[in-house]
């Protein structure tokens, strides 16, 4: 099993609960723009990334994937998960629903 967090707001963590993610629409927690149509997760700092919401009341989900989902990249291949990564041609969120 793998283990990743989501980190966000409690009210929001009430709306994934009960609807599932959903790809950001609206905007960003940064002052860059994150990648349109993705939701993030994290190892290691979703409370980080909880923490940038405005609200003293934040939440981390935890998200089990078993290891036989999770794709597996071949070194040789590396360049080309790259490119297909940053032109949105993959899409691990519909893997996961």
């Amino acid at each position: 099993m793998v283990i990743i967090f989501h980190g966000t707001s409690a009210q929001k963590a009430r709306e994934i609960m009960r609807s599932g993610f959903r790809a950001d629409r609206r905007r960003a927690n940064w002052n860059i723009r994150s990648k349109r149509g993705l939701v993030y997760f994290s190892y290691a700092y979703a409370t980080f990334f909880a923490m940038k919401h405005k609200t003293d009341e934040l939440a981390l989900i935890k998200v089990n994937i078993p290891r036989y989902k999770m794709p597996v990249i071949e070194p040789k291949d590396m360049n080309d998960f790259q490119h297909r990564l940053e032109t949105g041609q993959i899409d691990f969120i519909r893997t996961y629903k």
